[in-house]
């Protein structure tokens, strides 16, 4: 039996200190089970905690909304392509063979990524996008239906027999 008055472990978890190294980890990325591994508990103390504590629940839930925000924005900036700006120091002699710094800045575009294109529209339109449009499957496993069975002149459909199948039967009794 727990001893009156003593902390559990999430005590430590729900200072100022302790939240801010779980917002940290949800920023970084770090999965639920690898935030309770750094936390030093289980995966099932994990969820138990973001039930039962709202503010340890905010901490990872708000934390792992920035993150994946950035990646999106990220993601976009890489599909659309964009602007960056380059600056070099060329150190070059005055007259009278003294140093002198310029700072030289050009500006760069940087082409569209074709791989985020491509992840874009395959899940944002993805009837229009995917490898094999929704009707093309259909087609294919309407098609591959109506091989395996036959519709005769009066409308019943019937059991189509496989001469193959019942040539692998044969085949297996005689052995």
């Amino acid at each position: 039996m727990a001893k009156r008055g003593a902390k559990g472990k999430y005590h430590e978890w729900l200072t100022y200190e302790g939240l801010t190294r779980i917002k940290g980890w949800a920023m970084d990325g770090l999965s639920n089970n690898q935030i309770a591994h750094n936390m030093g508990i289980s995966e099932q103390t994990f969820y138990n905690w973001t039930k039962k504590y709202v503010e340890f629940f905010e901490a990872i839930k708000k934390n792992k909304e920035i993150a994946d925000r950035e990646v999106e924005n990220a993601m976009y900036k890489a599909a659309q392509g964009y602007f960056v700006e380059e600056t070099k120091t060329i150190i070059e002699k005055d007259t009278n063979g003294k140093d002198k710094k310029r700072v030289e800045k050009t500006k760069k575009w940087v082409v569209s990524n074709p791989a985020m294109n491509i992840f874009w529209l395959k899940n944002r339109k993805p009837s229009k996008w995917r490898d094999k449009p929704f009707e093309t499957i259909i087609e294919d496993i309407t098609q591959k239906l109506m091989e395996n069975w036959k519709v005769n002149t009066t409308g019943n459909v019937e059991k189509e027999l496989f001469n193959d199948v019942e040539k692998y039967d044969d085949d297996e009794t005689d052995e």
